[in-house]
């Protein structure tokens, strides 16, 4: 593993991501036609707290698969990350690949595969137990999050910084351990949706990819250069 981290530059493996994302994302589009025998069973929309993307009738055998899923997928980045910051918190960024950024790729990658092959055979996804309010609620906590860390270098509003409590130490300790909340809100959010094919939902799907992949590449310098 070491020669292979040795080889690969983070820019690489954020080009090779961005062209898997794009990929994928036509994947997706492909395999759409498949679904229509579920698509034609949906119900109507029903009002700002309905979601559409939901078979009529809860299985309870699909569920558990979507659910441990979504568990193992949740676990194990949470799990890489609890390891990075025990073994890379205070060392310099580099600019090639550690074993966190390979395994929380590889990882990634791997249920966004079974993702597609679970949606394929049985469509729902985490929406079919939860409401909607659950998934436009983990984003909501993640640009607070985000709003709470940039404020002491770009300000709250208008270049201008927030007081108390968005004190340096809150700050800090967001920024410290904002990965964990960012890991939750997209691997939830992930799986609430089924990989449908419709302009909203694919359209997101392919920005939760390159939010994987920022999530992926932390502790190395493109994880920290806006620009790319």
């Amino acid at each position: 593993m070491s020669s292979l981290l040795d080889r690969i530059s983070a820019r690489q493996a954020w080009i090779g991501s961005i062209i898997f994302a794009l990929v994928f994302t036509g994947v997706i589009w492909f395999f759409g036609s498949n679904l229509q025998h579920f698509v034609e069973i949906l119900l109507p929309d029903q009002g700002a707290s309905w979601y559409f993307w939901k078979l009529p009738v809860r299985d309870s055998w699909t569920m558990n698969i979507v659910w441990e899923l979504y568990l193992a997928h949740q676990l194990s980045v949470w799990g890489a990350i609890y390891w990075a910051q025990r073994n890379l918190r205070g060392k310099p960024y580099t600019e090639t690949l550690n074993k966190y950024n390979l395994v929380t790729l590889g990882v990634n990658a791997l249920f966004v595969v079974l993702h597609l092959v679970q949606t394929q055979l049985w469509f729902d996804g985490l929406a079919q137990d939860v409401p909607i309010w659950t998934s436009q609620g983990s984003v909501i906590i993640m640009l607070v999050v985000v709003l709470i860390i940039e404020n002491q270098r770009r300000g709250l509003f208008m270049d201008r910084k927030a007081g108390k409590p968005f004190t340096a130490e809150v700050t800090a300790f967001f920024r410290r351990n904002h990965t964990y909340v960012f890991a939750w809100a997209l691997v939830y959010t992930f799986w609430f949706h089924p990989m449908a094919v419709d302009p909203q939902l694919i359209s997101g799907f392919l920005y939760m990819f390159l939010l994987f992949t920022q999530v992926s590449l932390a502790y190395t310098t493109i994880h920290l250069n806006p620009n790319g």
